[in-house]
């Protein structure tokens, strides 16, 4: 435990590399796909459920319904070679895999993340090539877990616009727009931000199947690779990583309800 927290994760057997350095090579691969995918999520996902909610059992419910249990229902390797075979294959718009252009060079290494490190460095070309190759995987992984998002969120939504001080909210006239966005959202985010903290250290710790059909170099394809070369401490080490994400993202879940919710005291 004590080589561990010197950072000391071992030697891989493969490559003879350090394993720490190993994944902090793959890991910010990852981390930027994450971010865009959890993004996505949460904009098509939270919106959708709380329309679904108002619309109780309307057409825009079902259509909401069935669209949310669709996509998480669909294989990930299903949903990402459909992508590329409409996107890239028949219309031509995206590129089908990859971080970036080969005829392109990666902009200057500060954070690893490629979007955030052509901003910093102005580079422009690379900004535009990294923004093309991650929207594709980005949009898989997000329609693979928004559903949750969006039922979950309607089914707060619901119990909430039962309550008191919604019923209090509309007698006072308050426009329904209001009512449900700024009153009753904000309470069904509650539930929604453990799911999300779980589905974004999902995310990180590699969506395996969207990384190898999107030739997308992070730590799920790294693990992969382990696994099948039998590097112990490789895998040992993706292991760990991913119990440390686990712990870390709950953490700030719980924080981020006392930001939700005043009731809630951080002891």
């Amino acid at each position: 435990i004590s080589d561990l927290l010197r950072g000391d994760w071992g030697i891989s057997p493969v490559n003879g590399q350090p394993v720490l350095e190993e994944i902090m090579k793959y890991f910010p691969a990852t981390i930027e796909l994450s971010i865009v995918s959890i993004i996505l999520a949460i904009v098509i996902g939270i919106p959708l459920g709380a329309i679904a909610a108002a619309k109780q059992d309307k057409i825009e419910d079902h259509l909401i319904r069935l669209f949310a249990l669709g996509t998480y229902s669909v294989p990930p390797f299903l949903m990402a070679l459909v992508l590329q075979l409409v996107v890239f294959y028949h219309l031509k718009l995206l590129p089908s895999g990859g971080r970036l252009s080969p005829l392109i060079d990666p902009p200057q290494h500060i954070t690893g993340l490629y979007i955030l490190d052509s901003l910093l460095t102005m580079n422009w070309p690379a900004l535009v090539s990294s923004i093309e190759h991650i929207i594709l995987p980005a949009l898989t992984l997000a329609l693979m877990v928004f559903g949750v998002l969006t039922r979950l969120v309607r089914s707060s939504m619901l119990e909430i616009l039962r309550l008191d001080y919604i019923r209090t909210a509309r007698s006072k006239g308050l426009d329904e727009r209001t009512v449900i966005f700024k009153h009753a959202l904000r309470n069904a985010l509650m539930s929604a931000v453990t799911i999300t903290a779980l589905i974004f250290a999902w995310m990180l710790s590699g969506a395996v199947v969207v990384e190898y059909i999107f030739n997308w170099p992070g730590i799920g394809r790294y693990a992969v690779q382990s696994i099948l070369s039998l590097d112990l401490p490789s895998t040992m080490g993706v292991t760990i990583l991913y119990a440390l994400t686990v712990t870390i993202l709950n953490l700030i879940a719980d924080i981020t309800y006392a930001f939700l919710d005043p009731r809630v005291k951080l002891g």
